[in-house]
C-alpha cells in the first residue's frame, strides 16, 4: 500500500532503521513510552472533541474505506489499500457511502424547500 503522508513515511523509516525506541514509530510525548494500543488514546481524543458516540479502533478502518469511496477512489485501489482479498468486502464501503450521500442530499433538499417556502411567503406579503 502506498504511504502518502510524508510525516508517516519519515516515522516509519526511522522505526525501520532502529532510530526509534524499540522500533515503535510513535512515542507518547507525555510518558515517553510507545503507543501499544490506541483504544485509550482514541477514547480520550473523542472525549476532548466532544464526541459521545461509541469509538473503537476498527472505526478508523471503516472511516478510511467510506472516505476513500466518497473521494472517488476506484474500488480496486481501495481493495488493495485495505488488504481485502475479495472485492465484496470493499463493496460494503460503496454502499455505506451511497447511503451517506443520499442522507446528505435529503438534508439539502429539505433546506432548499424551506428556503423556497420562505421566498414564497415573502412574495405574497409584498
Amino acid at each position: 500500500m502506498p504511504i502518502v503522508s510524508e510525516t508517516l513515511k519519515y516515522a516509519l523509516q526511522e522505526a525501520i532503521e532502529g532510530k526509534t525506541r524499540g522500533g515503535y514509530a510513535f512515542i507518547n510525548r507525555g510518558t515517553g513510552q510507545p503507543y501499544k494500543n490506541i483504544r485509550k488514546t482514541l477514547k480520550h481524543a473523542a472525549k476532548v472533541a466532544g464526541i459521545d458516540k461509541r469509538i473503537y479502533n476498527h472505526l478508523l478502518r471503516h472511516t478510511f474505506g467510506a472516505g476513500a469511496v466518497s473521494a472517488g477512489i476506484q474500488q480496486r485501489a481501495i481493495q488493495d489499500m485495505m488488504g481485502h482479498a475479495d472485492g465484496s468486502s470493499t463493496q460494503i464501503y460503496t454502499q455505506a457511502a451511497a447511503e451517506f450521500i443520499s442522507a446528505e442530499a435529503l438534508k439539502l433538499a429539505a433546506h432548499l424547500s424551506a428556503m423556497s417556502d420562505l421566498s414564497d411567503t415573502n412574495k405574497s406579503s409584498d
